[in-house]
């Protein structure tokens, strides 16, 4: 089905609004209780959807990947998925971040992602913590999906609060108390979010209900649909596109496996223009509030999401049996105890995935063994030669320089 935006500008007048009736009245149609409109234009539309075979077809194949990446997933050892886990929501982070212009590295998100993983309760402190303890408890399954607009405020605070400049904090109860427009790069306003306190409150509202209920639809296209209500409501003034992914993410999570639920950020950032353009093509008085051309490229976001997680998987996986072969004929391990070889076995792991080195305690943790015992095999292979350590409090353990590159 040709989407009615383009299908204005590839059809006579009179057939596109043949065509319009057609759609409304459409026995298949869903309709949501929530109206747009163009900016600078006074026509409102109530938004629907009609299913199509292809949206069928999509849903089928997110839910296709998803058994496959947590089949993936399962087949790596341990250390590697705890590792593959902190990549992710690494880039997941620093990906949701670019698209909202906030400038970050991977480095400083990773050093999050580490704290927050290591203890969730300490008093030291970064840049991105409170947002990396957000994505963690997410990822955990720890939280509960929003039921009222305060809610989405609370997360909000703790994804997005931190790094809006002062003149774009909330000044309402809940969400933004002025108007707010939504321009492009070049500075042409494109849309209104919209105005007055509670108008937005009320607007959550019917989002909410969209998000809890409609329990006829996919969990995945409720997603898609409030994913654009919340950008054009655009309730705070700085920090709607964090949020927002954030909650996608949240659902996604109840619904999907961990990992689709965090690879949707980086899609969309390899995808922005596009990204941007579904967002007018939906505005738009042509569309007359259809959500089919937004709801279809969001669901090719999550798939490009989740291939990218699959390829980054396939690849670990192989260097990690290369890491197994080189380590089967390793001379030096030869006649050693196996915590020897399971203790370079398990830094090769996290060295393939991320930059990270390990301490006594973290060794300790992975073999299942008394510090003592760690500290003696660590300090053997680097007596060994197959380690080296760095620093003094916590003392570092690495692998020798080009150990595990493998071509």
């Amino acid at each position: 089905m040709e989407y009615l935006y383009k299908y204005y500008y590839n059809n006579e007048q009179k057939d596109y609004k043949e065509e319009v009736k057609k759609r409304l009245s459409a026995p298949s149609r869903i309709e949501f209780n929530f109206k747009v409109k163009q900016y600078k234009r006074e026509d409102k539309h109530r938004l629907y959807f009609i299913p199509t075979l292809k949206m069928i077809k999509m849903v089928e194949a997110i839910a296709k990947r998803d058994r496959l990446l947590d089949k993936y997933f399962d087949a790596l050892p341990d250390s590697a998925r705890e590792a593959f886990e902190r990549e992710v929501i690494t880039n997941e982070l620093f990906s949701t971040n670019d698209l909202e212009g906030v400038k970050s590295t991977k480095r400083e998100i990773a050093e999050s992602v580490k704290l927050a993983k290591e203890n969730k309760k300490t008093k030291k402190t970064t840049r991105f913590l409170s947002m990396a303890n957000s994505y963690l408890s997410l990822y955990l399954n720890e939280i509960k999906l929003p039921s009222t607009p305060q809610d989405i405020r609370k997360i909000y605070d703790k994804i997005s609060a931190s790094e809006v400049e002062e003149e774009d904090k909330i000044d309402g109860k809940y969400f933004r108390l002025d108007g707010v427009d939504v321009k492009t790069s070049t500075g042409k306003v494109i849309h209104q979010g919209i105005n007055g306190h509670e108008n937005i409150i009320i607007a959550i509202d019917k989002m909410l209900d969209i998000l809890n209920g409609y329990e006829e639809i996919s969990a995945i296209i409720k997603v898609a649909v409030a994913h654009y209500i919340f950008g054009y409501i655009h309730p705070f003034y700085d920090g709607n596109g964090r949020t927002s992914r954030f909650i996608n993410s949240l659902y996604l999570s109840k619904s999907h496996s961990r990992l689709t639920s965090i690879s949707l950020s980086r899609a969309i950032n390899n995808n922005s223009k596009k990204y941007y353009e579904i967002f007018e093509h939906t505005n738009s008085t042509l569309n007359a509030g259809e959500l089919n051309e937004f709801i279809e490229t969001f669901l090719e976001y999550i798939i490009k999401g989740q291939e990218e997680v699959k390829n980054e998987l396939v690849i670990k996986l192989r260097l990690i049996d290369s890491a197994f072969l080189k380590l089967s004929s390793e001379k030096k391990l030869e006649n050693k105890d196996q915590k020897y070889f399971d203790a370079l076995f398990i830094i090769g792991q996290i060295q393939l995935f991320t930059d990270n080195d390990l301490t006594v305690q973290a060794m300790a943790s992975y073999l299942e063994v008394a510090e003592i015992t760690a500290r003696k095999v660590l300090n053997d292979l680097v007596d060994m030669g197959l380690l080296e350590v760095e620093g003094s409090r916590p003392k570092l353990y690495k692998s020798i320089e080009g150990y595990f590159d493998f071509e």
